[in-house]
Parts: C-alpha cells; sequence; structure tokens
C-alpha cells in the first residue's frame, strides 16, 4: 500500500510541480483518512461489539449476522453470538453456536475451550437435555473439581431429580468457593428447605438477599418463616413486596405470595383480611375457568417445590 501511494506522489510532482504537488499532497492525505475512518465506522464486527458492550443486543446482532455472512469462521464473532442467545434465552440457538466454537477450535486460536463448555451448562439446563447436562459437568468437574458452573447447574440436576441431600452437599462444596454467589444460596436455601430444614435456610436466603434483592428471594424468605411459625415475620416480608402482579416473576408466583398471606392472617386470627384474599384469588381463579383454561394449568402450585 505504501509503495503505491509513494509512487503516486513522484508522478504527481513530475507533472504539476511543487505547488500542485502540495495540493495532491493534502487530497491523498484526506483520501487515506477517510478511507481509513469509513472502514473503521462500518467494520460490522467492531461496531456490534461496541453496540453489544452497550447493552444495544437487537442491533449487534443485525452487525453480527453481516460479519458472519462475510467471515463464517470469526470465532470472536460466533461467541458474542452465542452470548446474545443466551442472554435472550434462545438457548436452543446458543447450545448449537457453543457446540460450533468448540468444533472449530484450533490450538493458539484464543477461544478458550474450557470456559465455552462451562458456559454450555446453561443452555443445556433450560434445554432440560439432562443427560448432556449431567456428562458435561463431571466431564468438567474432572479437569476442575470446584468448577463454579459445574457445580451450580449439578446441584440444579439432582435437586430437578429430587435428590436434595446430594444437591445440598454440592452446593455446600459451592457456596464454600463461591460464598457471594446469590443463585447458589437461593439454591441451597431451596435444598434445605426441602429437607425440612427451615432454620437453616432462612440464613441462606439472608445471605442471598443482601447480595442481590429478588422477589423471589424474599417469597422464599417468608415461607421460611411461615415454616418456623413465625407469622409476623413472614406478613411483614410479603406485605413489603409490591402487590401488583407484575412485581412478580412470574403469576405462580403471585397466586403463591396471596395464598401464603391468607394463611398468614389466618394464623394470626385476622380472618377478615383471610376472606378478602382467599377471595382475591377465587375470582382469579373463576375468571380462568371461564376462559376454559386447563384446571392443571389454574392450580396453586408451591413455587418451592417445583424448581
Amino acid at each position: 500500500m505504501m509503495d503505491i501511494i509513494i509512487d503516486f506522489f513522484i508522478k504527481v510532482y513530475s507533472s504539476v510541480g511543487l505547488q500542485g504537488f502540495g495540493i495532491g499532497l493534502v487530497l491523498v492525505v484526506c483520501s487515506v483518512w477517510i478511507s481509513l475512518f469509513l472502514r473503521k465506522k462500518l467494520n460490522p464486527f467492531r461496531r456490534a461489539t461496541s453496540l453489544y458492550e452497550a447493552g444495544h443486543l437487537k442491533r449487534a446482532f443485525s452487525l453480527l449476522l453481516l460479519e458472519l455472512e462475510k467471515n463464517p469462521r470469526n470465532k470472536q464473532a460466533l461467541f458474542m453470538r452465542a452470548e446474545i442467545h443466551v442472554k435472550r434465552e434462545e438457548y436452543r440457538d446458543a447450545e448449537h453456536w457453543y457446540y460450533r466454537l468448540i468444533d472449530l477450535k484450533k490450538p493458539g486460536d484464543g477461544i478458550d475451550t474450557f470456559d465455552i463448555k462451562q458456559r454450555l451448562l446453561k443452555p443445556l439446563y433450560h434445554e432440560q437435555k439432562l443427560l448432556d447436562l449431567l456428562h458435561l459437568s463431571k466431564k468438567i468437574l474432572h479437569t476442575e473439581k470446584n468448577s463454579p458452573p459445574a457445580l451450580y447447574y449439578l446441584g440444579l440436576l439432582y435437586m430437578g431429580q429430587l435428590y436434595y441431600r446430594e444437591a445440598k452437599t454440592i452446593l455446600d462444596r459451592l457456596i464454600s468457593v463461591r460464598p457471594r454467589m446469590h443463585e447458589a444460596l437461593f439454591a441451597h436455601a431451596v435444598a434445605l428447605l426441602q429437607l425440612n430444614n427451615a432454620a437453616e435456610a432462612v440464613n441462606s436466603l439472608q445471605r442471598a438477599i443482601e447480595l442481590q434483592r429478588e422477589t423471589v428471594y424474599d417469597l422464599a424468605l417468608s415461607f421460611s418463616y411461615y415454616l418456623l411459625g413465625n407469622y409476623t415475620e413472614t406478613k411483614k416480608i410479603l406485605t413489603a413486596i409490591n402487590p401488583r402482579v407484575n412485581s412478580f416473576d412470574t403469576e405462580r408466583q403471585y397466586l403463591f405470595a396471596l395464598r401464603l398471606l391468607a394463611f398468614c392472617n389466618m394464623k394470626l386470627d385476622i380472618k377478615d383480611d383471610a376472606v378478602e384474599i382467599f377471595r382475591e384469588l377465587h375470582d382469579i381463579v373463576g375468571e380462568r375457568e371461564k376462559s376454559h383454561i386447563p384446571r392443571e394449568e389454574i392450580k396453586l402450585y408451591n413455587e418451592f417445590g417445583k424448581m
């Protein structure tokens, strides 16, 4: 490139002299600068990276598709694509692109295959590919015995299969190496509740809430106090939660909170409030029945008995 530019300077100087050469030089420098500027601005992957870091996932994804159309083996772009799918909860697509990255791995290419495998656990869990999840978790733990993602998803897997004692043991180990991982503390509390150990569950939940405030954590804490017979604390936590349905992650959580609050009022002998809440629950269920929604869909499940 430089040889071409120098040759061009010589030809311009020979034909137009010093003054014309100066003008030509300015024009060439401007052209080169504009070319480099546009190249930087129009580079799809570079622009996608900036948008991704700023949280503009939709726009970043569109530019990634342009980049991968030109360079289908751009591993950094493939990695970002998989990460965007995870953030958008498109777990099947994320799984596909993580596997694609593993297949393309070559020595010294800057891609950490072990990290990719750890990230793959989340899509496998949400896709309910439990056997694949089990094998990959154990394979990761064979390499790194305290891998937080492998311990976490293995703990959830055991809990989902009702092996609560084994799940608790795994989560104990995880918390010992990641004491500030609030998701692990919450899962640990759920396992403890299933093992009828509400007192220890309260401790884990309080630690989780100190790190991250989530409605479901407050619900679990209120339920733990209810099991311990502390109905005053149960009601205090529940009434502090915004009572609107959109304050909860799922409608099931909302129904669970209403039911728990109604029972709590009964235990505290506040019967009028309990009756009012039960009537609200009845109205919600009645509307569902009028809409011909199957009864299985309107049962008031125990949120913490179904991870």
